[in-house]
């Protein structure tokens, strides 16, 4: 609208010096026959008209430098835009464009005018681009569509072109005004995330799937346990269904609490001298029933010298029986797994490797993305979350350590190799055998008082204990608790949060206010175990923290090294 103005304003102020000029040469060729006076009269005008003349020849010098002023505006603006600009006559060639546009199309602006813009878009959206451009010569609002283009190099990217309502004027004549942004990036993110919405959905129906399986067997082996006439040897093989499949569920409960926490940062490694050698067997023991029951036959070899690392015993375990669990899982029956450990310069390297069906290269680099099955040709792709291996990463990473993994292919078998900081100073005898040794736990009888307001898990945890010769008493809900730890005085007190009347936070704070409550042990047993249960569970004084489901052996071993100073 600027520029419109000031084109008027001196088109205005030139109609007008040009009526003035006329006057003046009109006015000259009057004055022969005037008298003096009517002369000097006439004089007298002429110069106020010069005078007024002078004025808006310098209002008409202001009009020009003003609208210098605004093209300079405008071609500055229209050339640093962030989008790219560019004005097509009917045809659909380009007859101006600004920096931003020539450098989107990978050529100087003189390279561009009048080259024809369909030379940039990919043959199929052609035509797309020749119907959006004929109706926005006919309508009264914009017009905006997507299209896939491409550089002069051939680099290929995707458009957002909006196209204006109004024809500009050019040289040539009318023209369309285009803007073209490119959208790229955002249509890499919009697909990222349908795909991680995809993997989501899958990931769902897997949990549920996962949760579900291990139900059938243990309601089928509740069912048989239930029969009077029971064979020993069917009791025996039912009641091992059931901790298998309990084992599983916890297994997969486990995975997605390490999910959590590690994507919180709140996943703490508990560091200490580790042989390597003593982790190694004990994955190896994890998972030789696995191994077994598969008919596979497993090769080790290990390093003649001992190797030592500074590292979280446990998670190096779960490190280990993950992979050896995959390796198993992924090799048909009857196939080979092959460990091998040994020290390459700084480091120690464990390498796994199997004759299974193999990783395919577009699988590959997916591999230890979370939530990713590989092979869903292969029915073993729906077993498990997807979290094994994106959990064995992040653990391996924590330590300082890498992963990686090959294949020749889908039938060739696979193979990882973990790389840790081994421990290059000599450490004494002792401090590796007691990091890999096992203690002779004595068993006291002791006073324990279970509270939980489950009646399953209540009488089964006492009955466990019981049988293991501890004196047992029970309580379903936070006062009866204190009410019982006031007249039983328990050594330990095992007790849930969760409850009615009185929660654990309660009871356990009325219990520590008791004349014998200052010693007790007190346990929290609950289903909650993220870092800020365990710190709620700290503040209301209690000693220690379990997450359901607990083996009672863990309970026992925990109860005899906090009571061990105190009996």
């Amino acid at each position: 609208m600027g520029n419109d103005d000031s084109r008027q304003d001196l088109a205005r102020l030139r109609r007008r010096a040009e009526a003035r000029t006329l006057c003046l040469t009109a006015d000259r060729r009057d004055l022969v026959g005037l008298s003096p006076e009517e002369t000097s009269a006439l004089v007298h005008e002429l110069d106020v008209q010069r005078l007024e003349l002078e004025m808006q020849n310098e209002e008409l010098r202001q009009a020009q430098a003003t609208l210098e002023v605004t093209r300079d505006r405008y071609s500055n603006l229209f050339d640093l835009a962030p989008v790219g600009y560019f004005s097509l006559d009917r045809r659909g060639h380009i007859q101006r464009v600004n920096i931003t546009g020539a450098k989107l199309l990978g050529l100087d602006r003189g390279q561009l005018t009048p080259r024809p813009l369909q030379d940039f878009i990919v043959r199929e959206d052609q035509d797309t681009f020749f119907r959006h451009l004929r109706r926005s010569f006919g309508r009264s609002q914009t017009d905006r569509f997507d299209l896939d283009m491409q550089r002069a190099d051939g680099i290929p990217f995707s458009a957002h072109i909006e196209v204006a309502t109004e024809p500009v004027v050019e040289e040539e004549g009318n023209c369309c005004l285009l803007v073209i942004l490119d959208i790229t990036e955002r249509k890499r993110a919009e697909e990222a995330l349908q795909e991680a919405d995809r993997r989501k959905d899958e990931f769902l129906a897997t949990l549920a799937h996962e949760l579900r399986n291990p139900l059938a067997p243990i309601s089928n082996a509740l069912y048989l346990l239930d029969r009077p006439d029971l064979p020993e040897d069917t009791h025996r093989q039912a009641r091992d269904m059931i901790g298998r499949q309990l084992q599983n569920m916890v297994r997969l409960i486990d995975d997605l609490l390490d999910v959590s926490r590690i994507t919180c940062g709140k996943l703490q490694l508990r560091r200490d001298v580790v042989g390597l050698t003593a982790v190694l067997e004990q994955a190896v023991e994890a998972v030789r029933p696995q191994i077994k029951a598969a008919g596979h036959t497993l090769g080790m070899s290990l390093a003649a010298e001992p190797i030592d690392l500074h590292a979280d015993r446990v998670r190096l375990t779960q490190i280990l029986v993950n992979l050896l669990n995959n390796a198993c899982a992924y090799t048909e029956r009857g196939g080979e797994i092959r460990l091998n450990a040994s020290c390459e310069g700084t480091q120690a390297a464990i390498r796994i490797a199997d004759t299974g069906v193999g990783i395919s290269p577009e699988d590959l680099p997916h591999l230890f993305e979370k939530f990713s099955r590989v092979g869903e040709e292969s029915d073993r792709a729906h077993d498990g979350l997807g979290l094994g291996l994106w959990l064995t990463r992040n653990l391996v990473e924590m330590h300082g350590g890498s992963i990686e993994a090959k294949s020749g292919g889908l039938g060739k078998g696979c193979e990882f190799t973990v790389r840790l900081p081994a421990i290059l100073d000599e450490v004494t005898e002792g401090s590796v055998k007691t990091a890999g040794a096992e203690t002779e736990i004595s068993a006291p009888v002791y006073r324990i008082l279970v509270v939980d307001d489950n009646e399953d898990a209540l009488a089964s945890l006492a009955f466990l204990l019981s049988a293991e010769g501890h004196q047992v008493e029970t309580a379903s809900d936070g006062r009866a608790a204190v009410e019982a730890a006031a007249q039983f005085q328990p050594h330990v007190v095992l007790l849930d949060i969760v409850m009615p009347k009185l929660d654990g936070y309660a009871a356990c704070r009325r219990i520590r206010a008791l004349p014998s409550g200052k010693d007790l042990l007190i346990i929290a047993l609950s289903g909650f175990g993220q870092n800020n249960d365990r710190h709620y569970t700290a503040l209301a004084g209690f000693d220690a923290h379990l997450v359901k489901p607990v083996a009672p052996d863990a309970i026992m071993q925990l109860i005899s090294e906090r009571l061990a100073d105190r009996m």
